[in-house]
């Protein structure tokens, strides 16, 4: 067996870490020793706020995006702040490829892949709202479908989409593997035969999540909830002080609810799981999919995520209510015609397996890359 190739993926401590992982079973397949990197995490807590208790306010920074100055700026700063802790760990390692799936990284790395000699792959880690700096004029840049390359405007690819591989949206094996939900249950120790739905705050934990707990406290027939929240301990605090309240409630008797911190087994509760509730941010709706379990999407981080809202009704996989008083109704009713969640299967099964050509189609394009630079 030939030796394996070092490759570094540089990512963020976000859902981005979920996409690293996924792109580096595809790497490991190849044979190369992958290392993940997450450089820039300071950036990421000043943005903590945000995510969890003002998503509306990410629309005006995200507005200024859309402006070239803007980018300029910001890679002059992230290059003075991150280019000599990136470029040491390339000479450390002295990778033959490099991922970027986030976009912080990719404006250092633009400009270190005219020094250093690496195969050099980008994610646009937006499926439909597009940034301007998640897009690299250098890497070969994977999105998920040709819509989101069409968004990219010409001025940026030179009239070119020679660089842009929509390939599917890159989602770990975990989610993707078959499974048997009484099964699952039983290990998690939920109910079989309960209605039973994951509301998923995200890894960094969104309080928006709140929004739809009264009507599972008014709640009263057989019904499991879990509520993932992330890193956000505020936010289990309140959780766990409401369930026990709520367990002292007449009408909580065939009512669970649990609490869940960060955990690695997402993929079992979503597995478990009836229908997903929570922020619509791409991976969790993605992986949400890949388990086949239809997506509620209650909140989003305006700008980057505002284009996954009309992609959950483009692609008939779920539901979207943003308004407090909409959501707790249209959930009420989920509750007691839970055959509407039926509607969703089809279009769920056929993004899935969209999504299931992603590694395939990432490795047979790296392999030609690959077999280019020993041809070379």
């Amino acid at each position: 067996m030939n030796k394996p190739s070092n490759a570094l993926i540089f990512t963020a401590g976000t859902g981005h870490y979920s996409l690293a992982k996924a792109i580096s079973e595809v790497l490991k397949e190849q044979n190369f020793d992958v290392k993940l990197e997450i450089v820039s995490s300071k950036i990421l807590n000043a943005y903590t706020p945000i995510y969890m208790l003002f998503p509306s306010l990410n629309a005006f920074p995200y507005k200024l995006s859309e402006y070239n100055k803007s980018k300029k700026l910001l890679s002059v700063v992230t290059n003075k702040i991150y280019a000599s802790k990136i470029e040491k760990l390339i000479k450390q390692n002295k990778p033959k490829l490099i991922v970027s799936t986030w976009y912080l990284d990719t404006l250092v790395l633009d400009s270190l892949s005219k020094k250093y000699d690496f195969l050099y792959y980008n994610l646009i880690t937006d499926p439909r709202t597009f940034s301007k700096f998640c897009y690299s004029p250098i890497a070969h840049n994977l999105c998920f479908d040709k819509l989101t390359a069409l968004q990219i405007p010409a001025e940026l690819t030179k009239s070119s989409f020679d660089n842009l591989l929509p390939v599917g949206w890159f989602v770990r094996e975990a989610f993707e593997e078959k499974y048997d939900q009484k099964l699952v249950r039983q290990k998690l120790d939920i109910p079989k035969n309960n209605l039973t739905i994951l509301v998923t705050a995200g890894s960094v934990g969104t309080n928006f999540i709140l929004k739809i707990l009264p009507t599972f406290l008014q709640y009263s027939n057989p019904l499991t909830v879990i509520f993932s929240c992330g890193n956000n301990k505020s936010l289990k605090a309140i959780l766990d002080n409401t369930i026990r309240f709520h367990k002292h409630l007449p009408r909580s008797k065939h009512v669970i609810l649990k609490t869940l911190t960060f955990t690695n087994d997402l993929h079992k509760y979503m597995q478990a799981a009836d229908l997903v509730i929570g922020k619509a941010g791409p991976n969790q709706i993605f992986e949400a999919i890949a388990t086949r379990t239809p997506y509620f999407a209650i909140t989003h981080i305006a700008g980057q995520e505002s284009g996954n809202l009309d992609m959950i009704r483009e692609f008939n996989i779920g539901m979207v209510e943003e308004n407090l008083i909409k959501a707790n109704l249209l959930l009420r009713k989920i509750l007691n015609q839970p055959n509407v969640l039926k509607q969703y299967s089809k279009p769920i099964n056929t993004l899935a397996r969209h999504n299931q050509r992603s590694k395939k189609l990432f490795s047979e394009h790296l392999s030609k890359q690959l077999d280019g630079l020993i041809a070379k």
